[in-house]
């Protein structure tokens, strides 16, 4: 087979992927209304803690930021908001968990690392 017809096979496979990819996004994009992703507002959290490493005995400080899913702009001014903070052990009990009030489209929240305890995730809903 030359380099001239190589060529042509792999740019017919190209487009035919993308052909393919395009028509497998229509049919998903079809499928999902913003009622069923949450409604026209949805928001994006980004949680952080102020280090990656604890010990226990350590006191965990998370934070967030909430920012609108379409524009990522914070929540506008004097905006509610309240977050669920849980606090996962490895085993997926809930080790702790607590109530976050959004301030200025940022929420905070603190937990003490009780004695003993060797490893944990924390996730905001």
């Amino acid at each position: 087979m030359s380099n001239s017809s190589t060529l042509r096979h792999l740019a017919a496979l190209a487009l035919t992927v993308a052909a393919a990819m395009a028509v497998r996004s229509d049919i998903l994009a079809a499928k999902a209304t913003s009622k069923d992703l949450g409604g026209a507002d949805r928001f994006l959290t980004c949680v952080s803690t102020d280090k990656p490493i604890y010990r226990e005995g350590e006191m965990v400080y998370v934070r967030g930021v909430i920012l609108n899913a379409r524009d990522h702009t914070p929540l506008k001014a004097n905006e509610p908001a309240t977050a669920l903070i849980e606090v996962k052990g490895p085993k997926g009990d809930t080790v702790a968990q607590g109530n976050a009030n959004a301030e200025d489209s940022v929420l905070g929240f603190h937990w003490p690392i009780p004695p003993g305890r060797r490893a944990a995730s924390i996730r905001s809903r």
